[in-house]
């Protein structure tokens, strides 16, 4: 019997939605080092979308993406280090004000 490990990859490729699956992977984890990387801040950005290269973040205000731009490489190596086979040649930042969707709560 083989494990769900050895049957993942083969599913997700007859389903055609490996690229969907490592993009959405790429994104939590960008997530999760930006609320470590801005601690208090956390709620003044999140990691929205991943697609060829280019992972983007929305930020509430100019001096959230100065802040991640300046710690930049850090992000990338912890982003990197968790998820080795997707690389990330650049950030793009989109500044929004407000967050759409599930609105991320400061605490």
């Amino acid at each position: 019997m083989l494990s769900l490990k050895q049957l993942l990859p083969t599913a997700l490729k007859r389903a055609r939605i490996t690229t969907q699956v490592s993009a959405a992977r790429v994104v939590s984890v960008a997530d999760d080092a930006l609320r470590d990387l801005l601690g208090a801040q956390k709620a003044d950005a999140r990691a929205v979308s991943y697609q060829g290269g280019i992972l983007t973040v929305e930020t509430r205000h100019s001096s959230a993406s100065a802040y991640i731009h300046a710690n930049e490489r850090e992000l990338l190596e912890t982003v990197k280090r968790h998820v080795p086979d997707q690389p990330i040649s650049r950030l793009r930042y989109r500044i929004v004000g407000r967050f759409r969707g599930s609105e991320i709560e400061a605490e």
